[in-house]
């Protein structure tokens, strides 16, 4: 039960997500150079919902600060770092393309656990980085090219993301 659970909330997050980036796409446009408008009133949402959820998992006993200050505010820093790349590239590019270009955040994790934490991944893992890496490309390549500003803006979110991942 708890599988078909997580299954059918997994479909509902990535269904919701569709319409973020449609969303998201038509205020950035809408707006020129508001996306910081976005940033902040999205979350502040966000964070009304968190506080309402925080109320029913509250701990009883906390874990000392010392221990979760320094990865929250990674999580939350390099978030925001991510969202704000995000809100900008959704002036560049259409969302459609958006949303499988952030699939290099894989890629960058994987290069993050390798070379930064020296983790070894096994080939089936590798075979799936080099099947995102595969997937950037063909997305890279199907329509017209992205410039190089827009790659580099898209490796920022990504990297951002996945610093926030790695804090979590």
């Amino acid at each position: 039960m708890t599988m078909l659970l997580g299954i059918l909330l997994g479909f509902a997050t990535a269904f919701s997500q569709c319409f973020s980036y449609i969303f998201s796409r038509l205020f950035v446009i809408r707006h020129r150079n508001a996306f910081w408008k976005l940033l902040l009133v999205s979350h502040l949402y966000i964070g009304l919902a968190s506080l309402l959820g925080l109320f029913f998992i509250w701990p009883e006993v906390l874990p000392p600060r010392n221990q979760y200050v320094g990865p929250l505010l990674g999580t939350a820093g390099f978030y925001i770092i991510g969202q704000c790349g995000l809100f900008i590239l959704m002036r560049m590019i259409s969302p459609s393309r958006v949303a499988p270009l952030l699939g290099a955040k894989i890629i960058i994790l994987a290069l993050l656990a390798t070379f930064v934490f020296g983790q070894s991944l096994p080939p089936m893992q590798w075979l799936a980085v080099f099947a995102c890496f595969g997937a950037v490309l063909i997305m890279n390549f199907s329509g017209e090219s992205l410039p190089a500003k827009t790659v580099m803006l898209l490796l920022l979110t990504c990297t951002g993301y996945s610093l926030s991942d790695l804090n979590i």
